[in-house]
């Protein structure tokens, strides 16, 4: 197993935006700043250590240790602790050198769920693999965000109107409704709560029948003018 890694999702004010480090290489990619904790090092000091050395701010005073997204990639455990509420107006200066080239806001929407999502070929000019280091992480954040917001219609639909691909945490939000809906429709027809309506009786043609009928009706023909003669007499 590798060493783990920490660091932060930092979120502006809107929680439409989210910050993103480019390595220093000139093909390096855009993601989340984190590293590798120390030995001995507390999971949320070692966050807050890595983004202050690659972005130059101090989460200390936003970090809330319960609010995180951890995954496991490539046998490698990597958790983000979520920093909402940064303005976008906050100066990000790198303390280290010759790791980190670029430090930008990226809207959500705009960013890749998986590797063949072309959200940002189409709106960023940049292919999906540009985003991979992120790519695991942004569904996790839109239902993150979802819940924060309390917005149900938009986790049904996926993150957000404009979105282009819908979120995973939304289709986990919707399953739940899913199987409701699934259970009240077995319900419904198994017959435990469905009254099956009562269909109106037709009249009764089996064939001996009308065959008995007819012959009841002729004899009764038939009696009927003997009577009548005898009053008659």
């Amino acid at each position: 197993m590798g060493v783990p890694t920490y660091g932060a999702i930092i979120l502006d004010e809107t929680l439409e935006n989210v910050l993103l480090v480019q390595g220093y290489l000139a093909k390096s990619g855009w993601g989340f700043p984190k590293g590798k904790v120390n030995k001995e090092e507390a999971p949320h000091d070692c966050a807050a250590r890595e983004v202050f050395e690659e972005t130059g701010f101090d989460i200390k005073d936003y970090i809330c240790k319960d609010e995180y997204i951890e995954l496991r990639i490539n046998d490698q455990l990597a958790r983000l602790y979520i920093i909402p509420g940064v303005p976008k107006n906050t100066k990000f200066n790198p303390k280290t050198r010759r790791e980190i080239r670029n430090i930008e806001w990226f809207s959500i929407d705009k960013l890749p769920c998986h590797r063949n999502d072309m959200t940002p070929k189409s709106k960023l000019g940049l292919a999906p693999n540009k985003f991979f280091m992120a790519i695991p992480f942004i569904r996790p954040l839109r239902e993150w965000i979802s819940r924060r917001n309390g917005d149900s219609s938009d986790s049904d639909n996926g993150f957000s109107s404009t979105g282009s691909t819908p979120s995973k945490p939304n289709l986990e939000k919707a399953r739940p409704k899913l199987r409701c809906g699934q259970q009240m429709f077995t319900d419904g027809f198994s017959g435990e709560q469905w009254v099956k309506p009562k269909q109106p009786q037709k009249p009764y043609n089996h064939p001996e029948m009308s065959e008995v009928l007819k012959i009841k009706m002729q004899r009764m023909k038939c009696v009927a003018p003997v009577k009548t003669h005898c009053q008659n007499m």
